[in-house]
């Protein structure tokens, strides 16, 4: 399974492509009724309105659901991953972390490569962590 830390517009595109291939996928969401009415309804919550999601996308916002990813891709704006990562230190070390956002940390000047190798250093990724981009 391949787990998406972050429900927005961006994830909910990662989880609906993954989950199209075939993909076992659990997006995670910090919002519990946007999430369970995801999960219910299979559509979209205010992101890419009409699309379904497929039956390989499991959506939830309990946490520790996300326990058997083989990958956790980290899909949240970069101003928020420092303080995420320092919250779920302990779940995020020893996994295999892909971040998944673009620009750099105000507070510190890091990208999230290094931000997620700080937090993770035993990453299974390797070091630094795996980053995940595209240009239009």
């Amino acid at each position: 399974m391949i787990g998406i830390i972050g429900a927005g517009a961006f994830g909910t595109a990662l989880a609906l492509a993954l989950g199209r291939c075939g993909k076992p996928v659990c997006l995670w969401g910090r919002d519990a009724g946007a999430m369970d009415q995801m999960q219910h309804t299979r559509q979209t919550v205010g992101h890419l309105p009409g699309l379904i999601l497929p039956q390989t996308v499991s959506v939830t916002a309990i946490f520790d659901q996300l326990q058997d990813a083989q990958a956790l891709l980290i899909v949240l704006p970069m101003q928020q991953i420092a303080s995420f990562c320092a919250t779920h230190a302990a779940f995020l070390n020893r996994r295999s972390l892909v971040a998944c956002c673009k620009g750099l940390d105000v507070a510190t000047l890091q990208g999230p490569s290094a931000l997620l190798s700080a937090v993770a250093p035993a990453s299974t990724v390797g070091s630094p962590a795996a980053v995940y981009s595209f240009l239009p």
